[in-house]
């Protein structure tokens, strides 16, 4: 009678132990998706300041665009009064016309890069997250698993020592 008393006891303090283990697995789970999610605001504010550095960028192009269009202007009127002659200024209107063109065209695929690569990045962390979800979701269920055995296992051990 004294030995079941004692495998009953170390099996109780077995599962005791378990238990503990089981509730230091779960609290480090919770850590753990706690830092993805940190993880995922950290991205998405690190992209929310790209945004902003390349919503700058496009601005100080614009501006660039601009004053070479009030230069340009400028220009007109001061050469047409000078010389009056119109093929020299269509010549000039065409050639700043061109590279104004080309700035906004690289403007354009600039934006298209940032955006682009925002996205792809943007995807990668949304995939890692979810793939890192399902994990902590299957080991959660797990963890619950064994809770349930473990309490089932402990309600019986104490119908059968009655």
């Amino acid at each position: 009678m004294a030995e079941k008393y004692i495998s009953d006891r170390d099996t109780l303090e077995r599962l005791a132990r378990l238990e503990v283990i089981v509730q230091k697995d779960q609290e480090l789970r919770k850590e753990k998706c706690e830092a993805i999610q940190n993880s995922i605001k950290l991205a998405k504010e690190t992209v929310k300041e790209a945004q902003t550095l390349a919503r700058s960028q496009v601005e100080k192009h614009f501006e660039m665009v601009n004053n070479s269009q009030e230069r340009f202007d400028r220009a007109e009127a001061t050469y047409a009064t000078v010389n009056g002659t119109d093929t020299k200024i269509a010549t000039v209107k065409e050639g700043l016309e061109s590279k104004i063109e080309s700035l906004a065209s690289r403007i354009d695929t600039k934006i298209a890069s940032v955006r682009d690569g925002l996205s792809l990045k943007i995807g990668a962390l949304d995939e890692k997250a979810d793939a890192q979800s399902r994990t902590l979701n299957i080991g959660i269920g797990i963890v619950l698993a064994v809770q349930a055995i473990l309490g089932l296992l402990m309600f019986l051990l104490k119908i059968f020592t009655r």
